[in-house]
């Protein structure tokens, strides 16, 4: 795979991930932190289940078992959020399961590879680790510029630090809490990060002439 080839596939996986993750979960730090743990241990789980696939050689069945391990992982986790903050586990719903439903997620566990299982698993455990902390961050300037807050979760409850901010200064920006919000603020990021890589792309070249 060239260099053009990765940094494309990057912009592909981020942008399928997003989509799936940033825009329809509320605006809080605590959602966005279980999301994000449940959509690693997704792909966690299901390289290692794709390859005991490839191992036991049902690969004529893979699509339909991988389809059931990804349901099942995500049923597990979350009955596990129901059992520690059932408050979560309702406001979230249906939105647990879109990760699964993404482009980011079947990119990762359908297509085949010829490298070993711990090259693969260490490459795509790395782009997405990559992906959750800008993802984070994301979520945490949401929570404190949309809300005034740091949310956490708890046992049977979200924990709520409310940060001493000028009342005014939230309501003028109580915009990024909202899903259009969300989607402008990705739109920004997404055309600042190709800015950026058109423009190194461009040096990069000159410097090579």
């Amino acid at each position: 795979m060239s260099d053009i080839e990765f940094r494309n596939k990057i912009v592909y996986f981020f942008l399928a991930a997003s989509l799936s993750i940033l825009i329809p979960a509320p605006g809080r730090f605590a959602y966005g932190l279980v999301l994000l743990l449940v959509f690693n241990f997704q792909i966690i789980c299901g390289l290692l289940f794709s390859r005991l696939i490839n191992f036991l050689n049902l690969n004529a069945l893979k699509n339909a078992l991988m389809a059931m391990e990804i349901v099942a992982v995500t049923i597990f986790c979350k009955q596990i959020l129901v059992l520690i903050c059932p408050i979560m586990a309702l406001t979230l719903g249906f939105v647990m399961y879109l990760p699964v439903l993404s482009a980011a997620i079947i990119d990762f566990l359908y297509k085949e590879t010829e490298r070993s299982m711990k090259k693969d698993i260490c490459q795509k455990m790395i782009l997405s680790g990559s992906f959750s902390l800008l993802a984070l961050l994301f979520f945490l300037i949401r929570d404190v510029f949309g809300y005034g807050t740091i949310t956490m979760i708890a046992y049977k409850r979200i924990a709520v630090v409310t940060l001493p901010v000028n009342t005014s200064t939230i309501s003028a920006s109580s915009f990024l809490a909202t899903i259009p919000g969300a989607l402008l603020f990705l739109s920004l990021a997404f055309a600042l990060y190709v800015m950026v890589r058109n423009k190194y792309t461009v040096l990069k070249r000159g410097e090579e002439s």
